[in-house]
């Protein structure tokens, strides 16, 4: 599947910081399924569907 990155973010965080950001996201994935991101001069809104391929890179 092709790359179709909307948005990029990067930052050093504490582990209990990412901790915090991934719950958040979890929250908003059970909740609308809508996710808001912004940082800088960017921000980008999504629909989560139903079923997606997930993957994480560290």
């Amino acid at each position: 599947m092709p790359d179709d990155t909307l948005f990029e973010f990067e930052q050093d965080m504490s582990r209990a910081d990412v901790a915090t950001y991934l719950r958040t996201i979890a929250d908003k994935l059970d909740d609308s399924g809508q996710l808001d991101f912004s940082a800088a001069d960017q921000s980008s809104t999504v629909e989560v569907p139903e079923h997606v391929e997930f993957e994480i890179e560290l």
